[in-house]
């Protein structure tokens, strides 16, 4: 009896695909990442696979490829598919993915510190405003 294998869901992006991307299932099988959904089979080797942050928001994951039918993207949904993805990923594309998403975790950590710096610089050159011009209305 064979266990059933873990998959991830994508959102597919690609020739004679849907502009709005197809859903999709997808899982590593002998360090290939395989993808199927309505009809459709794609295959890459993980060797090819090009990884990125991206999407609409900047915080989704994108795993791109290309082959003869032309570029494929794929948006791996969730932070479940992530964690799927890493866990299934070959070992030297798993530590790849570790790297990068600990750069983009201290990316967004020094974006968040900035932003509530400025926040605060802000409401205090409010606050100092708001104390000189208090000064200058009588009672």
């Amino acid at each position: 009896m064979r266990l059933p294998r873990p998959e991830f869901k994508v959102l597919l992006f690609g020739p004679s695909l849907p502009a709005a991307g197809q859903k999709a299932l997808a899982h590593f099988e002998n360090g290939v990442l395989e993808i199927h959904g309505r009809g459709h089979w794609y295959t890459a080797p993980a060797s090819s696979l090009d990884l990125r942050v991206g999407g609409f928001d900047g915080r989704q994951w994108l795993v791109s490829w290309n082959n003869p039918a032309g570029h494929f993207t794929a948006i791996l949904q969730g932070e479940d598919a992530m964690r799927q993805f890493i866990d299934e990923a070959p070992a030297e594309l798993a530590r790849h993915l570790h790297r990068l998403r600990a750069r983009v975790r201290r990316r967004r950590g020094v974006l968040r510190l900035t932003g509530a710096l400025a926040g605060l610089l802000l409401s205090l050159l409010l606050l100092i405003w708001l104390l000189l011009q208090a000064d200058g209305v009588s009672p």
